[in-house]
């Protein structure tokens, strides 16, 4: 594992794939992706087996940008011993994300199929904005900038419609684009997986919470309206884990603060009861790990009054059920961001005195926002060899994310105002860095989630913004069966002729 590079990258990947060594192959694996590129043009690809070769173009980590990379590596390995590979070719080509092609690639490799081959049946289906992501597995690692997201908040008069703009910070170079759009609530819930964005509740102009749920497609740029909650809420814990959403705690206008908790299935669309909370409680940090959600300090209610909570939550997502862990401190408006190794708790304000106002709480009069981080593992405890530095000053309401390994604090507010400040910690560094520049489009930043999405590169987007295809009447993909378009090419090589029907979606009628 240490002598891996690219000389030795490929040869090391192969061995781990034959016997199987996870350890290798999870190092070696990762250096192919980030280089294969440029690992294409070296004579060790040519010598993969087609087991190594296989597993290579499968997966999700290639850093490409385009899928004619794959197909053009793919090709070279072909041509380096065309009797014995040629007849491989169309199960190679079936490992390939062709809907990601554009239709000029998609033109210029169905020609150099035919110059390889000299006979091809190429069975053309037509495919738009989200089947070309479900008939293809989704994008590769280099097919989408992963950007951060969060709520901006600007100021507003009094009877003004609300305008909370959905920023989005690029940290490759630390600048704020342009936002996805804004949402008609403030203080929603937010979660993200993979290219697509959740918003849940919120506080609406009228000052009534809401119930709702949408989703936001990354691909496409489109809004959906999903099933609603069954509370209205306000600032509440929202989580996605297992490709499911998760509601908890929060504020309702009627009930006050809540121990109530749902989720969300993606895949049916519905909503289900979960555990309830052990008590009402608001304003806390969240992260998932592992599994497990956790729900760090928060307010919670005691004997009638709100008291901060000097503990935190474990949600067990396997048995449905919580459970409790104390903290030596009082806190409440933290941030978290879970990283691989456990989750970084950011700011937020409280209150260190011994005193307690019930069982794990502490009176609400003395807390104020402070500087001081620190570092939980996965069984809720305070790990002290994991050290991280103070903020550079007091930050409560922030949001926290990691991004490749560093954490990200962005936005809140100090003792006299909201803040657009980004602050990063990268692990083993002595102190957080600012970064260069607030958003645009909002006065300053708070009161959000704050998450990762991942966003097409430009040239692959107007692939997804194209009208779905009208289901069918049975049928195994669910989408209309379109006429293939047979493409018959002399044969120059038979082995090829007789295994040939790769089936290639249609970018439309440029294709």
């Amino acid at each position: 594992m240490e002598s891996i590079s690219l000389e030795t990258c490929l040869r090391l990947y192969a061995l781990a794939h034959t016997h199987q060594h996870l350890g290798l192959l999870h190092a070696a694996g990762r250096y192919v992706s980030l280089h294969f590129r440029s690992l294409c043009e070296h004579d060790a690809f040519l010598h993969l087996d087609l087991g190594t070769l296989s597993d290579i173009i499968t997966s999700d980590s290639l850093a490409v940008t385009s899928e004619l990379t794959v197909y053009w590596a793919v090709g070279r390995w072909v041509r380096a011993d065309p009797a014995g590979r040629l007849p491989l070719l169309p199960e190679l080509v079936g490992h390939l994300r062709l809907a990601l092609l554009t239709p000029e690639e998609l033109a210029e490799m169905q020609a150099d199929v035919a110059e390889l081959s000299g006979a091809a049946r190429l069975g053309l289906k037509e495919l738009a904005g989200e089947g070309r992501l479900q008939e293809n597995g989704g994008l590769r690692r280099g097919m989408y900038e992963e950007v951060i997201v969060c709520v901006g908040r600007r100021g507003h008069a009094a009877g003004e419609d609300l305008d909370s703009p959905l920023d989005c910070f690029d940290p490759h170079t630390e600048r704020w684009g342009a936002p996805l759009g804004s949402v008609p609530v403030r203080f929603p819930g937010f979660a993200a997986l993979g290219h697509k964005l959740y918003v849940a509740g919120g506080c609406g102009p009228d000052g009534c919470f809401s119930t709702s749920l949408h989703e936001y497609d990354a691909c496409s740029g489109q809004w959906a309206q999903l099933p609603s909650m069954s509370w209205p809420l306000d600032p509440h814990g929202f989580l996605v884990c297992s490709r499911r959403l998760y509601a908890m705690g929060g504020c309702a206008e009627a009930a006050g603060k809540l121990d109530s908790a749902e989720t969300f299935d993606l895949e049916k669309k519905q909503w289900a009861a979960a555990a309830r909370l052990p008590f009402p409680l608001s304003y806390f940090a969240s992260a998932a790990l592992h599994n497990k959600l956790y729900l760090i300090g928060g307010k919670k209610h005691v004997a009638g009054a709100l008291a901060t909570h000097r503990g935190l939550l474990i949600y067990h997502i396997s048995s449905d059920s919580w459970a409790q862990v104390p903290l030596g401190v009082g806190l409440c408006h933290a941030g978290a961001a879970a990283t691989a190794g456990g989750i970084c708790v950011v700011g937020g304000c409280r209150d260190e005195d011994l005193g307690e106002e019930g069982e794990g709480a502490s009176c609400l009069g003395n807390i104020q926002a402070s500087q001081a981080c620190f570092f939980l593992g996965e069984d809720g405890k305070v790990r002290q060899e994991v050290a991280i530095p103070a903020l550079p000053r007091a930050i409560e309401s922030a949001g926290a994310v990691c991004w490749r390994g560093r954490v990200y604090v962005v936005g809140g507010k100090d003792s006299a105002r909201w803040l657009n400040t980004v602050y990063c910690w990268e692990p083993s560094a002595a102190a957080w860095t600012l970064c260069r520049e607030g958003p645009a489009t909002a006065e300053c930043v708070g009161w959000f989630g704050c998450v990762t999405l991942q966003v097409p590169i430009r040239a692959l987007r107007t692939l997804f913004q194209g009208q779905p295809t009208a289901p069918a009447a049975g049928g195994a993909t669910g989408r209309k069966q379109l006429p293939s378009v047979e493409l018959r090419l002399p044969c120059r090589a038979s082995a090829m002729a007789a295994s040939a029907d790769l089936h290639l979606p249609s970018m439309g009628k440029e294709a």
